[in-house]
């Protein structure tokens, strides 16, 4: 068995289209469905847009008791700026950068959303935390040796791994300033898993050598870049 846990990074392909917000493109793979056939493993999903790494904590270690010696896991690790504030909706808990979905919220705790961001926010415990998931994570490999773990890092480095996930996605950019405009326009971002198909392709192709051939990951080369351009950065994720 596959089983893959994370943030919007490593949603299942198919839930893509089922989406609160759905312009998704219909492609073939993204990296887990590739992988899972590379592998010849059956595939397991657990991720979820815009959740922290409490969330994805909670998800992994509750299926401690149905991992089989010999699963490949991939942990991918979400922004320590993301908790779950809400028990209800742990997608909102990028609450900080995105604003939440008012309609799911009553008046009393939209104002005690605003008020813990304006009064208890700060970036100390945030940091804690993370360091604290990292080495739980890192402790849980070393016990469970008859499992395949990869701790795939979403938008802080993280050793043992070149790069991280952010990197594939800001690169298909030709600069900061589409990247800016593509971001800007108030639509989610349609690529599934925040890259085109190709570089699903390619991430597949690096995770299976790490897993079988102990090559290391490295995120930071060998992908496809500037595919989104000042040209086409409004009808991309249609073309």
């Amino acid at each position: 068995m596959l089983w893959c846990f994370g943030c919007s990074f490593s949603v299942g392909l198919d839930n893509h289209y089922t989406a609160l917000y759905n312009e998704y493109p219909v492609i073939e793979h993204n990296y887990q469905t590739a992988l899972a056939d590379k592998l010849k493993q059956d595939l397991t999903v657990q991720a979820q847009f815009g959740v922290g790494n409490d969330w994805i904590w909670q998800r992994f270690t509750r299926n401690f008791e149905n991992y089989a010696n010999g699963d490949y896991i991939i942990v991918q690790t979400s922004s320590l700026s993301r908790y779950w504030l809400t028990e209800k909706y742990p997608e909102c808990s990028n609450f900080m950068m995105c604003p939440v979905e008012k309609d799911w919220f009553t008046k009393d705790e939209l104002k005690a959303i605003e008020l813990h961001k304006r009064h208890l926010w700060h970036d100390t415990v945030l940091d804690s935390n993370y360091d604290m998931f990292v080495c739980a994570l890192l402790y849980i490999a070393n016990i469970r040796p008859d499992l395949k773990i990869l701790f795939l890092p979403g938008f802080h480095d993280m050793a043992g791994v070149g790069g991280r996930l952010n990197d594939i996605c800001m690169g298909e950019f030709t600069s900061q300033d589409v990247a800016d405009k593509y971001y800007a326009t108030g639509e989610a971002d349609f690529r599934i898993n925040h890259m085109s198909e190709k570089n699903h392709l390619i991430l597949a192709d690096k995770i299976y050598e790490f897993f079988e051939n102990d090559q290391a990951l490295d995120l930071k080369t060998g992908f496809e870049t500037g595919l989104i351009t000042d040209k086409n950065y409004l009808t991309y994720h249609k073309s």
